[in-house]
């Protein structure tokens, strides 16, 4: 090779002295025969036989040389890159599903955890439950965690035969029951929470809600609320359509956010279900939210993060970290699970 030349070569030095070694051949100025040691004499044609040989794996080495330099230069651009990190910057192919369940469970900025949740695997499926205890009353963590214990109970003594009842009304009703034998124990005691929960099998999946907590389905890229809100703000809209009052005034009422339906208010005002299991698609999930997560991430950026997520598990994290960057001095407990159908 040519003088000066060491080490590595990229694909045009390689290129430039295959060049160089035809015009040579071309050029007739190679010898016919070329001595050899002994009696072994190389003819001309055997050499330029062995020349283009010689040639084409020089180039095979330069293209797989230049192949893996790309290739290695392309890892270090991402290395050390986490999914928030990406979430806002640029798109990443579909990636296959890892953990199907993700949770998230933080306290904020808050002096106690009134957020309580569940989750268990269940014949042909999985249960998860959240309850957000009312931050306004007393031992509103008491009465969550009641909620999510009595309900896990049930769902672990749920057989087949039982999934097509509705099961989720049954366990609902003995948590209000649970929870107001637990208050009634102790005189004064005023308390109250909210509940969701979801029980799925195999890509169907049924769901019930009290209170303000959301469900929501993730599918086909799209992020779509399954249940509403039991708040005064649902009934002012109601009343501002029959003229009762104004739009301006519902937007100046400081009890539109008040909770109208949840657990251990007596007889449950409101409860909103599935009467028949829902089909959605394998691939999908189901998120189950407390408002310290909603009222701070716009559905947007949730929707953003389940796209950009390896899996459950990974989205629920990702979750924790954008919230927690908000930096929100009054950020209140936090709860989400993901699942994976």
């Amino acid at each position: 090779m040519e003088k000066g030349l060491t080490g590595m070569y990229d694909g045009g030095t390689v290129l430039g002295i295959i060049g160089k070694i035809l015009k040579e051949l071309e050029s007739g100025r190679l010898p016919r025969r070329f001595p050899a040691e002994g009696n072994f004499v190389m003819s001309r044609s055997t050499v330029m036989a062995v020349s283009v040989l010689v040639i084409l794996v020089l180039a095979f080495a330069a293209a797989l040389f230049a192949w893996r330099l790309k290739k290695r230069k392309r890892a270090e651009d991402k290395k050390g890159r986490s999914v928030d990190e990406i979430v806002h910057t640029e798109e990443l192919p579909p990636k296959k599903v890892g953990n199907p369940v993700g949770k998230v469970h933080h306290i904020g900025k808050r002096a106690n955890q009134q957020d309580s949740f569940g989750v268990m695997e269940v014949e042909n499926g999985m249960f998860a439950v959240v309850a957000d205890g009312m931050g306004g009353l007393s031992d509103g963590d008491k009465v969550s965690q009641k909620i999510v214990l009595t309900m896990l109970q049930d769902a672990s003594e749920l057989t087949k035969g039982q999934m097509g009842k509705r099961p989720l009304y049954t366990m609902v009703s003995r948590a209000n029951r649970e929870v107001l034998r637990m208050l009634a124990a102790s005189p004064g005691s005023r308390s109250g929470s909210t509940v969701i929960a979801v029980l799925t099998e195999g890509s169907s999946f049924q769901w019930i809600s009290v209170g303000d907590s959301r469900i929501y389905l993730y599918h086909a890229g799209q992020l779509m609320q399954i249940n509403s809100e039991h708040i005064y703000e649902k009934e002012l809209l109601k009343r501002a359509v029959n003229q009762e009052v104004s739009f301006a005034e519902i937007q100046t009422d400081k009890q539109k956010k008040r909770i109208t339906s949840y657990i251990g208010m007596g007889e449950i005002k409101h409860i909103e279900g599935s009467l028949n299991p829902v089909k959605a698609q394998a691939g999908d999930k189901l998120l189950l939210m407390s408002d310290g997560v909603f009222n701070t991430l716009p559905e947007r950026e949730i929707c953003r993060i389940l796209e950009m997520a390896e899996d459950a598990e990974e989205a629920a994290e990702v979750v924790k970290k954008q919230v927690l960057a908000r930096q929100n001095p009054r950020q209140d407990n936090f709860t989400a699970v993901i699942l994976e159908l």
